[in-house]
């Protein structure tokens, strides 16, 4: 895309976000392309203050304002963005001079007196912009004086209308229902008196509740209805069904454990990893320490030595124990040697490796100059422990 064709695009966007009064995209575009407000030109030479105002554009005008926007330049007719401005609101535009032409006005009192080519200034405009305001007002005030009137003689036609809409409503009732101004003397309801009418109607009604009463009882029984145990009966299942059910009930229990299985192993060997890991950080630490006080201090300075190079503590905590964190020594074996063949070459290497490292004199010759004081004879018998353990598995596998 050549350079002309990209300012063209970009004007075009930004004549779009000022038509859509799109504030926030607006902006990003300002900030993104770092874009001066009074050097970007559009048709006619008209600035981004004169789009705004010709389009009715108001949050982006006041933006424009806050920015410092040039209300004096004149564009190729020689308008000012208040003549635009004062053009929108001409077309009918509600609010457009309290949000478009006054924070003009006050802004730069001194655009009111710029003409354009034709001669024409925003002031002349203002005047024209009064004159409609005031021949609308003068057009509400003869409308509401005509409704008024229109309102009065509907009033009075609506009046003589009820009135003989009731004359014939009265004929009309009288006649064809046989009502009278002698309601009381019509023979068909003299002989009926009160009392009885009275009686009738309170056994219609009462004979009317009853049969309601009946029909919603009746529709919530067979709802609701629930058969004895003496009436129900189990559905009856072929014996080859229960066969197939039983097969796919025990099929999922079998796939259940073995997903439990494979769970358990993951989370085991991630646990065994992590052993391993603290294991050889902790005593391949000690024994390079060992070399180097071997080399440099000899066997006599051993304790100061190994005081000058390891001088972090280990606590019970500190200590990677053969087991997972939370279980205890009963689960000793199952974490060490749970994933491997019994008696295999691996297996036996392996708890052979074990034996030796967590042998208690072995143990103590590494770490026991960095044991916490307090808690050394706790991590003592715990190693201790642990070691009678793996010898006993030993001596049962023989």
């Amino acid at each position: 895309m050549s350079h002309n064709m990209a300012q063209k695009w970009s004007r075009r966007k930004l004549q779009k976000y000022i038509r859509e009064n799109d504030i926030s995209k607006f902006k990003h575009r300002l900030r993104k392309y770092d874009i001066d407000i009074n050097e970007e030109k559009f048709k006619h030479n008209n600035s981004m203050l004169h789009i705004a105002c010709e389009n009715g554009s108001d949050v982006i005008v006041r933006y424009l304002l806050k920015c410092g926007a040039n209300l004096l330049e004149q564009n190729s007719l020689g308008q000012v963005p208040l003549h635009l401005a004062c053009f929108f609101a001409l077309r009918g535009r509600r609010h457009a001079v309290d949000e478009l032409v006054y924070p003009l006005i006050v802004k730069c009192p001194a655009s009111l007196d710029v003409s354009d080519k034709e001669g024409v200034t925003p002031g002349t405009l203002m005047e024209r912009l009064r004159n409609q305001k005031e021949q609308r007002y003068k057009m509400s005030d003869l409308s509401s004086i005509f409704c008024e009137g229109r309102e009065s003689r509907e009033v009075d036609d609506n009046e003589e209308w009820l009135k003989k809409i009731n004359e014939e409503m009265e004929t009309e009732y009288g006649e064809g229902f046989g009502f009278s101004s002698t309601y009381g003397d019509d023979d068909d309801y003299a002989s009926e008196t009160y009392d009885q009418w009275a009686d009738r109607i309170a056994a219609e009604r009462s004979a009317k509740c009853q049969q309601q009463d009946h029909r919603s009882a009746s529709t919530s029984r067979k709802r609701t209805q629930i058969p004895k145990d003496s009436e129900y009966e189990m559905p009856k299942i072929s014996e080859e069904k229960r066969k197939r059910f039983e097969k796919n009930a025990e099929n999922q229990r079998e796939m259940e454990r073995q997903k439990r299985e494979r769970l358990d192993r993951i989370l085991l060997t991630g646990a065994k990893l992590k052993y391993e890991r603290r294991c050889d950080e902790l005593f391949k630490r000690e024994s390079t320490t060992d070399a180097k006080i071997n080399m440099s201090f000899g066997r006599g300075n051993d304790g100061e030595g190994r005081a000058n190079i390891s001088s972090e503590l280990l606590g019970f905590s500190d200590i990677p124990w053969p087991y997972a964190p939370g279980d205890n020594l009963q689960s000793l074996e199952k974490f060490l040697l749970g994933d491997l063949k019994k008696n295999s070459s691996e297996y036996k290497s392996y708890l052979k490796r074990q034996q030796v490292r967590w042998h208690p004199d072995r143990f103590l010759h590494r770490c026991g100059h960095r044991l916490v004081a307090c808690e050394k004879e706790r991590i003592l018998k715990e190693v201790v422990a642990v070691c009678q353990i793996l010898n006993g598995i030993s001596e049962a596998d023989k």
